[in-house]
């Protein structure tokens, strides 16, 4: 079967914005803790899961806050933010929109 035969041929995949956004978040995390990519991938499920939301939008928080790259001065503050994001806050503070 070819691609004119193939009616699926062409057609966007719609998980893949959501698998982007975790791939994107992994590598954020494998560069700022210097972690393989399992880790990283562990890390997001696990703080996905233990916050009761869902990976891809825990990923799409972690991306949220990586620097502007044209504002290289905020990259300085990123490890902070992703620290309180995935591995400090027991309370679930840093989950709520309301609360940031």
């Amino acid at each position: 079967m070819n691609d004119i035969d193939d009616p699926s041929a062409g057609a966007e995949d719609p998980t893949a914005p959501r698998l982007g956004m975790i791939a994107q978040a992994e590598g954020a995390i494998i560069l700022l803790y210097g972690l393989d990519e399992p880790a990283a991938a562990a890390i997001l499920r696990a703080r996905a899961h233990y916050c009761g939301i869902d990976l891809a939008e825990l990923a799409a928080r972690v991306v949220a806050e990586l620097p502007d790259p044209r504002h290289p001065e905020e990259a300085a503050r990123v490890r902070a933010r992703l620290d309180r994001l995935l591995l400090l806050d027991t309370t679930h503070s840093a989950l709520d929109p309301n609360l940031n």
